[in-house]
């Protein structure tokens, strides 16, 4: 083989090992953000019908 062959087979393999490399750093970093979101979101909220407000009537309004 000539030299120049050689060195774009390393050029080449350098390059596809760095590709390799962040995509499995780029996987690696999504499914760590989604793991984190899953653990927020697996919390219950309160519903609409179970928070309970005081009613309200026009003399309490006017006292204050």
């Amino acid at each position: 083989m000539k030299k120049s062959t050689i060195a774009k087979w390393v050029v080449a393999s350098v390059a596809f090992t760095a590709v390799a490399a962040f995509t499995a750093g780029v996987i690696y970093e999504l499914r760590a953000i989604k793991k984190l979101t899953l653990d927020i979101d697996n919390e219950e909220e309160p519903q609409a019908e179970e928070i309970k407000t005081e009613e309200l009537t026009v003399e309490d309004l006017i006292e204050g």
